[in-house]
């Protein structure tokens, strides 16, 4: 697993402590939400969505045998953290700068675990909507589902990149997914002519 190999400093420290709490408070309505459909995975799945719905696509799979990955920084570090402790999930670190190809392996052996994988396909750093290829590589290697899943919701969005959610306590959500099933071996269209599909997909399912 991609580590940090420096110790944190006192102040790191502090910083990560902040941002917990801060995460914790944006998780905090992720219990009461109600959702129009669930998803349960009949076997081990990739799920993307988009990084500004993140609080409410945890909620959706809260429980489930799931897998996620988070970046190295403070952020992902502090959102990790809360996300295992509330939703249960087993929690991968690194990103396409830093501990990507660890943590691909490592997604790859949750998947043959039994495991379904969500992605937050814009992450972590944008632009906003825009998929990265990184869930459509896992699924196609792996030869499992992808869902492209849009869970929209009332609730405050912060100024950030992404524009990220906090949805209101007990606000409905509206679930939307797609399924591209690798697991027959009868979808034969290139990574780079599936990205630009599925990234369209997931917006046309958000109007």
């Amino acid at each position: 697993m991609a580590r940090r190999k420096r110790p944190l400093t006192t102040s790191q420290k502090v910083a990560r402590k902040i941002l917990q709490g801060f995460f914790e408070f944006c998780f905090a309505s992720m219990s009461s939400l109600r959702f129009s459909a669930s998803i349960r995975p009949e076997k081990p799945s990739v799920i993307a969505v988009f990084h500004d719905e993140m609080v409410a696509a945890t909620g959706l799979f809260a429980g489930q045998p799931v897998a996620s990955i988070a970046s190295l920084n403070h952020n992902g570090y502090a959102v990790a953290q809360v996300i295992a402790r509330r939703a249960g999930f087993e929690m991968v670190y690194g990103s396409t700068s830093k501990g990507g190809r660890e943590a691909f392996y490592e997604l790859n052996d949750a998947l043959s675990r039994g495991k379904s994988v969500i992605f937050t396909v814009d992450g972590s750093r944008g632009p906003r909507h825009e998929m990265k290829p990184g869930a459509i590589m896992l699924a196609k290697k792996n030869r499992v589902p992808l869902y492209l899943l849009r869970c929209r919701s009332s609730g405050l969005r912060l100024p950030t990149w992404d524009r990220f959610l906090i949805p209101l306590p007990f606000a409905r959500v509206r679930v939307e997914h797609q399924l591209i099933d690798f697991s027959s071996g009868e979808e034969k269209r290139a990574i780079k002519d599936l990205l630009p599909h599925c990234n369209e997909q997931l917006r046309q399912m958000g109007q």
